[in-house]
């Protein structure tokens, strides 16, 4: 189950004699509320980050490709 950083700061707990202190548990889940929604966003970051590498490989790779091929027309002809 995927737990959303709204999910952490609206939950609610029931008072019980003894139990936490409300505003310390609320302070609390809109801590890791916002940590939370600050690594969704690190990850998003990353992973585009990582799609446009992988994009820049395959451009290189491509051209690393069409070079070599031609490096090889070239070195037929010249040893014809």
């Amino acid at each position: 189950m995927a737990i959303e950083p709204q999910d952490i700061q609206q939950k609610h707990f029931s008072n019980k004699m003894r139990g936490y202190n409300p505003d310390e548990v609320d302070e609390f889940l809109d801590d890791v509320a916002f940590e939370q929604r600050r690594l969704h966003d690190e990850i998003d970051s990353l992973r585009r980050q990582l799609a446009e590498a992988k994009s820049r490989v395959e451009y290189f790779d491509e051209m690393k490709e069409s070079l070599n091929k031609s490096i090889d027309r070239k070195s037929t002809r010249l040893n014809s």
